[in-house]
C-alpha cells in the first residue's frame, strides 16, 4: 500500500509537471498569436495608407517641379539682367580692358637677370 501511494504521488507530480509545461507552451502560443495579429493589423493599416501616401508624394513632386521651373525662370532673368548691365557699363564706361591694371614685368626689381 505504501508503495502504491508513492507511485500515485509520483504520477501526480509527473502530471503536474506536464500540466505546467503545457500551460507555459499555451501562454507562449497565445503571445505569438497576439504578436502576429498585432503585426498583421499594423500591416493592414500601412497598406491602407499607401494610396494616400502615393497621392501625397505625387502632389509634393508636382509642387517641387513647379518651384524648380519658377527658380529656373528667375535665374534666366537674372542672367539676362546681368548681360544688360554689362552691355550698359561697356557703353558708358568703354571697354573693360581700359580699366585693367597694368601687367607686372617678368623680371623682379633688384635682382639681376640671368
Amino acid at each position: 500500500m505504501i508503495a502504491r501511494g508513492h507511485e500515485m504521488e509520483d504520477s501526480v507530480r509527473n502530471a503536474q509537471a506536464k500540466a505546467a509545461k503545457a500551460e507555459v507552451e499555451a501562454k507562449d502560443a497565445v503571445q505569438k498569436a497576439t504578436t502576429v495579429a498585432t503585426i498583421q493589423g499594423g500591416l493592414d493599416l500601412d497598406v491602407a495608407a499607401v494610396p494616400v501616401a502615393a497621392n501625397t508624394v505625387k502632389i509634393q513632386t508636382a509642387a517641387v517641379k513647379a518651384q524648380k521651373e519658377k527658380l529656373q525662370t528667375a535665374y534666366d532673368d537674372m542672367v539676362a539682367a546681368g548681360s544688360v548691365c554689362d552691355a550698359a557699363s561697356a557703353t558708358i564706361c568703354g571697354s573693360r580692358d581700359r580699366w585693367r591694371a597694368p601687367r607686372r614685368s617678368k623680371s623682379r626689381p633688384g635682382k639681376p637677370r640671368r
